[in-house]
């Protein structure tokens, strides 16, 4: 998590708008404390969470809900490549499979 502005000083009956941004870099839940430290005051200590949802693996290019590799003539190869890339802290692992045609003999 951090804090914008990091400090600041408010002038009266002024107000002051902070932005905290959490970086969320896996599909887990994160917490933390805000202090606001108030001069010749009483601090403050908020909790703050975040909870991520969804998966760490980026594809290039994107993948979509259709991948259409064009026309080509019969019994040629026809690819498509690639790229996953995990952007998390874990291990990730993989598997794919297709609903399409068997290869039965």
């Amino acid at each position: 998590f951090t804090v914008d502005p990091f400090s600041a000083v408010i002038p009266p009956e002024q107000r002051l708008e902070l932005t905290v941004t959490a970086f969320v870099d896996d599909a887990l839940k994160f917490s933390d404390k805000l202090t606001i430290v108030v001069t010749q005051g009483v601090s403050v200590t908020i909790s703050l969470s975040a909870e991520a949802k969804g998966t760490t693996i980026v594809s290039y290019p994107s993948l979509t809900e259709c991948i259409d590799l064009g026309p080509h003539f019969s019994k040629g190869l026809c690819q498509k490549q690639f790229t996953l890339i995990n952007k998390g802290r874990r291990l990730q692992a993989l598997s794919w499979s297709t609903d399409g045609f068997s290869l039965s003999k």
